[in-house]
């Protein structure tokens, strides 16, 4: 009897239990089937939108949200209903929240109008979203401009499964870029262009799964969230979705949902993306991708589209950078407000390029976090050319050793027609890397210099795609190339195409363009060498050298390729 009394008992618990707590696919995924309530809340932890697909409605006022663990550098979300009829829920009310750390640092933060949390434009659902940097329980606060009724909640953020973090510049050699400062990283980009309006199964398989398995950790888009659908791989099907995701208070939910499913899966798995002429973009204005343009938009139409863009992709650590186009007016305000609305500070920059070896068409401003550069590409294919291109930008236009320059156009971007662009492409490449730059490079068999590719399954076709590993494997496992500096001046009557990147008395890395003799000035100290060839990744042990202070001469082992010499001091 008291066995039945007790079964009797945990059924009735069970069965009020499920009457409050109800199990809702996640709406970024799918259209879902549960209606949400007035009153409804909801606690998200995004972890993995592929593989994490529920999400748990609690009633408001009959059971309490258990504190949820969301990993360091991944996305908390809380869903909160709010009912009223504004006339335009995107401007009419602001959603602001406080969250405070375990070590007591306040952080203000907004929230986002929703829709119905599916994709739907109408509806009564606010999102806040937050990126934790801090293991332990935080606790937040958020309110409403309007005076409707606020509230409050905690979260745990624990170590388990967190992600890299956010890329800045490295503090201790601002010129690259490291993981929140401090982990340099050796981006490996490329440029797949229009691909965030293509449906997201589609990308992971024949685009973003590739990259990966091949070490790639970082993505450009073309125009991420406009309707410009001339940039995309041949053998993609039709946009999912061929309009923007709106501007100011005229956003467009369906966009942002499925723009948001490529953004989410990558910063699961710590692919960094940069919103190439991604927030604003005269260009795309001109050539029928938007209907709008950013000088048009009043201060307050700005200030609405920034906060409301911030508040959807900024807790993503991935976000790297935001882009803005040199041909929109007024960067300084565009820039101004990303860096009030973006506590995390991601990497900022607008893109611009030279006219002309003499004349720029862009000027670094104060907040630029990083600079986005393009140069012709009949300038920017030679080795020489281009890497005396880079030291001269940042001597006129950057004075500074405080941000990283990538390269993100024209010249590492493969066109139908260039004669042996494979070996351009390679030589381009270091070029850049050894005068302290990133480059995003792509591969074009056909059709459009516009286009990222013939098609998704050619991407790698070509001798290039191994140039570009044998390059990433040397700056990421033969030398420590956070550490190092361009130091040309230590080549002694060397020819033009050849260039130093060095640790002084450490690791010292020259790039010579097909072989011959150099001298180089070494530190005192004693080096292992390695000869690399840039065409096969072969590793030649040449011994080691003893640094005298003064010039040592230098030979390749032949004339048949392009050659880099690794030396690295002995512990």
């Amino acid at each position: 009897m008291r066995l039945l009394l007790i079964l009797i008992v945990i059924t009735i618990v069970v069965t009020v239990c499920l009457a409050y707590v109800q199990e809702v696919k996640n709406p970024f995924l799918t259209s879902g089937d549960v209606q949400l309530q007035p009153g409804d809340l909801t606690l998200v932890t995004w972890l993995n939108p592929l593989s994490h697909p529920s999400v748990k409605i609690v009633r408001d006022g009959q059971a309490k949200a258990e504190t949820q663990d969301v990993p360091k550098y991944k996305v908390f979300e809380r869903i909160i209903i709010n009912d009223k009829p504004y006339e335009n829920k995107f401007r009419d009310v602001i959603l602001t929240a406080v969250f405070t750390s375990p070590s007591g640092k306040k952080t203000t933060f907004w929230g986002f109008y929703d829709g119905d949390g599916k994709g739907g434009q109408t509806g009564n659902v606010w999102k806040l979203r937050f990126m934790p940097d801090e293991v332990g329980t935080w606790k937040y606060t958020y309110s409403w401009s309007d005076g409707t009724a606020g509230g409050s909640g905690t979260f745990r953020c624990v170590s388990a499964g967190a992600g890299k973090g956010v890329l800045k510049p490295y503090v201790k050699n601002p010129r690259w870029v490291a993981y929140n400062g401090v982990e340099p990283v050796f981006l490996r980009s490329y440029y797949v262009g229009k691909l965030t309006h293509t449906s997201l199964d589609w990308s992971i398989k024949h685009v973003y799964q590739p990259l990966i398995d091949r070490g790639y950790n970082h993505i450009q888009y073309l125009g991420t969230l406009f309707g410009w659908m001339t940039n995309k791989f041949e053998d993609a099907p039709d946009p999912a979705i061929t309009h923007g995701t709106g501007h100011g208070s005229k956003q467009n939910l369906d966009a942002w949902k499925l723009v948001e499913s490529h953004f989410m899966w990558l910063n699961d798995r710590n692919i960094a993306v940069h919103h190439w002429t991604g927030l604003a973009n005269a260009y795309a204005y001109r050539h029928g991708g938007i209907d709008w343009r950013w000088q048009d938009m009043s201060p307050a139409e700005r200030e609405i589209h920034i906060r409301y863009i911030m508040s959807r992709l900024a807790p993503l650590a991935n976000q790297a950078g935001w882009g803005f186009w040199f041909e929109t007016g007024a960067p300084a305000d565009f820039m101004k407000l990303v860096a009030k609305y973006d506590p995390w500070d991601h990497l900022r920059g607008h893109q611009g390029h030279y006219n002309d070896l003499n004349d720029s068409r862009r000027s670094v401003r104060p907040e630029e976090t990083w600079v986005n550069v393009s140069f012709p590409g009949k300038y920017s294919r030679d080795s020489a050319v281009v890497h005396k291109l880079i030291k001269d930008y940042y001597e006129k236009e950057i004075g500074n050793d405080y941000t990283p320059l990538v390269l993100n156009e024209s010249g590492l971007w493969a066109v139908k027609g260039v004669a042996q662009q494979a070996d351009k492409l390679r030589r381009a490449a270091w070029g850049v890397t050894t005068a302290n730059a990133y480059f995003v490079w792509r591969w074009v068999t056909s059709g459009s210099r516009s286009a990222p590719a013939q098609a998704a399954s050619q991407m790698f076709a070509t001798p290039a795609a191994k140039y570009m590993e044998v390059l990433y494997d040397v700056m990421s496992n033969e030398v420590e190339f956070g550490e190092m500096r361009s130091h040309d001046e230590l080549l002694i009557d060397a020819p033009e195409t050849t260039f130093c990147l060095a640790e002084i008395g450490r690791q010292y890395l020259v790039y010579d363009e097909e072989g011959g003799s150099f001298s180089l000035k070494v530190a005192r100290q004693t080096y292992d060498a390695t000869w690399i060839d840039t065409k096969t990744g072969k590793k030649t042990y040449a011994g080691t050298v003893k640094g005298t202070g003064s010039a040592m001469k230098f030979t390749t082992p032949d004339t048949n390729t392009d050659w880099v010499l690794v030396l690295r001091a002995r512990q």
